[in-house]
Formats: structure tokens, C-alpha cells, sequence
């Protein structure tokens, strides 16, 4: 009687497995959800007789099906099923790994990679998977082992990018310059090698190589929109504004970052003094992305713009609003500072004749001493400011307190410089005021 049960169930196992092209079919036009209802009903049936090798070929074509429907702890659940009906190789192990990787356990992956790789150490795939899943896991120095061992059996350029990518990371740029190298003298058309083989040199103020670099590729892609302004940056740096200004403008013709391509044109225009098309370049730059304006050297770069042409309230609110971004970073509020008393000098001078004597309007020569006071708070070494309050405060009439300043920088600067000489002829003069004031009381 146990026989004739097991021949009858033998017999629907194998009428099942004849349906076999329908759930293949389900999976050919992507409807993995029946596909897996269909083998699961199959795979119940060939459990009910014991049929193992049948079993885990059905459960590896369910993996495959839950892996298409993003249902991975589902199928690190069958893999499991799979590894406890005995098959426990290289293939699943890695299987278990890529699932884990795709459900976000970094971790888990790492460690079924690890021992795919010990099963099975000459197999490519899993070391190229391996070196992959440790360089987004930053553990750069082991992404370059495993790439280092894809290398020695295959050249593959991007297992050689992946190598000089964790160099980098490391901030190895020597060793990161040779895999790049070799990838780059393999494939001229790959730009964004050459981007990261660029930035390195810029790092080095390697002006000249990275403007050859990028002539060369652009004689073949005129319009390639990561290559041309890396040469415009190379010409910025270099000073040559116009020829600079020209490559950045086509490249956002060229479909370039229009922001980024408009802000540098903004500043090859303020590297030739020409600060209200700078500013309006900056401004077209911020229309692009409203964030720019969150970056401290943009809005800085604006106020310049602004303290210059004599917009006083622009400039005003952009540097306050600088300041609220960078308290911490003394070098750029003295620059924020000088600068704003820069531009109410300009104002106090503009207002006042100077060779005369006579006064329209002290305010802003003593806002500008004001704004220079802060900025000795962040740069007590640029003395020059103590003449430059004392001047403010002497055209200002406060002869008193101008003398002391001049008198601080004489105590600080360089005998005999222009500026000392300065000092001291304004320090002889103020003393003749005083004199003929005491004088007239």
C-alpha cells in the first residue's frame, strides 16, 4: 500500500514538473507573482517526495523571482531554505551576499562575499562584487586588495578606475595617478577619467598639463560639457579672464551646469574689475539655484560686487548674511570686515573733500572705522589697519583718537616704509591741530 501512495505521488510530481514551461513562461513575460505562487504549489509537491535535487532547482527560480520583485529578505529566506537542504556553495553563498547588499546589510554581504570568495578565489565575478561592495562600505584598503586580485588575472579598466578611486579616498594621489593613467591611455574618450586625472593636477597648480589634457580631448568632443570648464578653470586660475569668460559662457550654451557656468563667469568678470557684470552673472547664477546663495564665497563674492559699485544696502545685507554663515572662520570675516570698511571709506571720501578740510558727512568714515575695528579683531596682524583708522578718524575730526591709532601702528609697522612715513607726517600734523586748539581756548 506505501508503494502504490509513493507511485501515485511520484507520478503527480512528474505531471507537475511537465507544467514546468507555464511558470517559465509567467516569468519570460515578468509576472513573478504567479510565477511564485505556480512554484510554490510545485515546489510543495516535490518536498512531499523527497525529491531534493527538484526542490532546490524550483527555489533557486523562486529566488530569482523575488529578487525581481525587490522582495529581498524573502529570498534570503529561500537561499536560507536552499543552504539547509544541503547545497552550500560559492554561487549561493554569493547570492546571499548580493540580497543582503540590496536589502542594506552592509555587513551581512560582506561576509557571504567573503566566503564566496575563500570557496571559490579564482572566480572573477565574486571578487569584482567583493571590491565593489567594500569601496561603498569605505574600506578602501580592502577594495584594493580585491581589485588588485581581479587585476592579476584581468586588465579590466573598471576594476583599475575602482582601484585609483579608493587611492584617492585614501589620499594616496601618486598611486591614484597611475591607475588613472592607465585607464585614460586605454580609452582618450574617457572624460570623466580625465576629470578625475584634472582635478588632481589642479589640486597641484598644474595648470599648464591639465590645459594640454583638455585641448587634446576637446580636438575630438568640442562640446563635452565636463571637459570645457575644466578649462575654463584652468584659464581662471591662470588669469586670463576673457579667454576664460568665452569657455565658461559656451559651455552653458553647451548644456553645462548653468549656475555653476554663470558664476564663473561672474568671476573672470570680477578678476577684470567688471563688477557689475559680475554681478550680474552672480545673480543669473542664483536664479539658476536659489541654494548657491547659501555658499559663503558666492554671497562674499556678491558684497565685493556691491561694496564696489557703491550699493551700500546690498552690499550691507549680503555681508550680514555671510557673517551668520561663517562665525567661525576668522580669515573670511576679516576680509568681510575690511572690505565693508573699505566701501564706507570710499563713501566718507566721495563726501568730503579732503584737500580742503571741509566736512559734508563723518558717518560713514566712522562706520568704515567701525567695520575696521572688527576686522583686527580676526586679523590683528594686518596692522596697516591701525593707519587706516587713524586716517578715517583724523578727516573725521577726532584728532584725539586718530593719534592714538597712528601712533599703535608706528609702535607695529616697518621704519621707513611708505605707510610709517605716512604715519608720521599725519602724526606731526594732528599735534600742530592740537597745539593751535589748546591754543585758541
Amino acid at each position: 500500500m506505501r508503494n502504490a501512495i509513493l507511485a501515485i505521488l511520484l507520478c503527480t510530481a512528474n505531471a507537475i514538473c511537465a507544467q514546468a514551461p507555464q511558470w517559465r513562461t509567467l516569468m519570460s513575460n515578468y509576472d513573478y507573482t504567479n510565477a511564485i505562487t505556480l512554484l510554490n504549489t510545485q515546489i510543495d509537491s516535490l518536498y512531499a517526495v523527497r525529491d531534493t535535487a527538484g526542490t532546490i532547482a524550483l527555489l533557486k527560480e523562486k529566488v530569482t523571482c523575488q529578487k525581481n520583485l525587490h522582495k529581498f529578505q524573502e529570498a534570503i529566506g529561500t537561499l536560507e531554505e536552499i543552504m539547509l537542504l544541503g547545497e552550500n556553495n560559492a554561487p549561493i553563498l554569493a547570492s546571499l551576499g548580493e540580497c543582503h547588499r540590496l536589502n542594506g546589510n552592509n555587513n551581512a554581504a560582506i561576509l557571504f562575499y567573503n566566503l564566496a570568495t575563500e570557496m571559490a578565489p579564482d572566480n572573477l565575478f565574486f571578487l569584482i562584487q567583493k571590491a565593489n561592495l567594500q569601496y561603498r562600505m569605505e574600506d578602501y584598503n580592502g577594495s584594493i586588495s580585491s581589485g588588485r586580485r581581479v587585476l592579476r588575472r584581468d586588465s579590466i579598466p573598471a576594476m583599475m578606475s575602482l582601484i585609483g578611486n579608493s587611492f584617492s579616498k585614501l589620499g594616496l594621489n601618486d598611486s591614484a595617478l597611475v591607475y588613472y593613467s592607465a585607464v585614460y591611455e586605454g580609452q582618450r574618450n574617457d572624460y570623466r577619467t580625465l576629470e578625475k586625472i584634472s582635478r588632481i593636477f589642479l589640486e597641484r597648480k598644474m595648470y599648464d598639463t591639465v590645459l594640454v589634457m583638455a585641448n587634446e580631448f576637446l580636438q575630438y568632443d568640442s562640446t563635452n560639457i565636463v571637459i570645457n570648464p575644466i578649462k575654463g578653470l584652468v584659464l581662471y586660475n591662470m588669469k586670463k579672464w576673457d579667454e576664460a569668460y568665452d569657455i565658461f559662457r559656451r559651455s552653458v550654451e553647451y548644456g553645462c551646469d548653468k549656475s555653476s557656468g554663470y558664476y564663473y563667469m561672474g568671476l573672470c568678470k570680477m578678476g577684470k574689475m567688471e563688477h557689475h557684470i559680475a554681478d550680474d552673472c552672480f545673480v543669473m547664477a542664483q536664479n539658476e539655484d536659489p541654494h548657491i546663495a547659501e555658499n559663503t564665497d558666492f554671497l562674499y563674492n556678491r558684497a565685493y560686487c556691491n561694496s564696489k559699485m557703491a550699493k551700500v544696502e546690498v552690499a550691507d545685507s549680503l555681508f550680514d548674511a555671510v557673517v551668520k554663515l561663517v562665525l567661525p572662520d576668522s580669515s573670511l570675516m576679516y576680509g568681510i570686515y575690511s572690505t565693508r570698511g573699505e566701501m564706507y571709506y570710499d563713501m566718507g571720501m566721495r563726501q568730503n573733500n579732503t584737500t580742503t578740510g571741509i566736512r559734508i558727512n563723518d558717518t560713514p568714515l566712522k562706520t568704515a572705522v567701525k567695520f575696521y575695528r572688527e576686522a583686527l579683531k580676526y586679523g590683528p596682524s594686518h596692522i596697516v589697519l591701525y593707519a587706516r583708522i587713524g586716517y578715517c578718524l583724523r578727516v573725521a575730526g577726532d584728532y584725539r583718537n586718530a593719534l592714538k591709532y597712528y601712533e599703535r601702528y608706528l609702535s607695529l609697522g616697518k621704519e621707513g616704509s611708505y605707510t610709517w612715513n605716512l604715519a608720521k607726517d599725519e602724526i606731526a600734523f594732528i599735534k600742530e591741530e592740537l597745539f593751535m586748539q589748546e591754543g585758541k581756548k
